[in-house]
């Protein structure tokens, strides 16, 4: 491909957003089409694809998000048109949501399905409340808070006592120091990496985990740590977790 073809790609890129990776949201001109999520509709669906469940914990409606027509020529994930978004502020909120998902995606005690594409959005409901609310201050909405509840209802009847949905730790297990979870928070994300065949440098999950454990309000035991040299250092390098991963 010639540099004039390659600018001209480029340009029509400018006006999209990965969902995925940290690049962050592109500003935008185009007007944004974005609306409130149809929960008459999304209260009947048991699952979403991760996007759509991010897209709804942002209260805006996922058929609102149109895909870039040039999406193949980014490798690793969808590529969203930034007017898909109300906000840079929410496009960049709807990234680093999904890469919190992604990072837990297979921790089996927050979802179940973990061989499909999609995610049970009571599942992702108990997941994501806190997660959300640490982002970016605030709760998740209502209707989708009540999903879980419904769920809980809507469960078969086992000798005329109903289901109960328990909420699920984010970060197990519960009493342990904080290197033991970063250990546990560095397999998800090892994991994770693994079945997307690729693979993180030691300082790149220690990154990772650190952003993880303030997403997930894990404190070191002088507070928030903010230096992945830190979680480097006490809790992956050598044979504490990193000598025992394959390369």
């Amino acid at each position: 491909m010639d540099d004039d073809k390659k600018r001209a790609l480029q340009k029509q890129l400018e006006n999209a957003v990965l969902p995925r990776g940290t690049g962050g949201a592109r500003s935008y001109d185009s007007t944004p089409t974005a609306k409130l999520p149809n929960w008459n509709f999304w209260k009947h669906s048991p699952d979403a694809l991760p996007w759509q469940a991010c897209a709804l914990a942002l209260n805006f409606d996922p058929d609102s998000i149109k895909r870039s027509p040039q999406a193949w020529m980014v490798g690793g994930g969808d590529v969203f048109m930034m007017s898909s978004f109300p906000s840079n502020e929410v496009a960049q909120q709807h990234t680093n949501l999904m890469r919190l998902l992604e990072a837990n995606r297979y921790n089996k005690q927050c979802f179940t399905n973990l061989h499909s594409d999609k995610v049970k959005l009571s599942e992702f409901v108990l997941w994501c409340a806190p997660v959300v609310r640490d982002l970016i201050g605030r709760d998740i909405p209502p209707d989708l808070a009540a999903l879980a509840k419904a769920a809980t209802q809507a469960a078969p009847l086992v000798e005329a006592a109903p289901a109960k949905l328990e909420p699920v730790p984010v970060v197990t297990p519960s009493g342990d120091g904080w290197e033991v979870q970063a250990r546990t928070i560095a397999d998800e994300c090892f994991d994770t990496d693994t079945k997307g065949g690729c693979r993180d440098s030691l300082k790149g999950y220690s990154k990772r985990v650190m952003e993880l454990m303030q997403a997930r309000g894990i404190k070191g035991a002088r507070g928030i740590i903010d230096n992945q040299s830190t979680i480097m250092r006490e809790a992956l390098q050598g044979k504490k977790w990193w000598a025992n991963k394959s390369k």
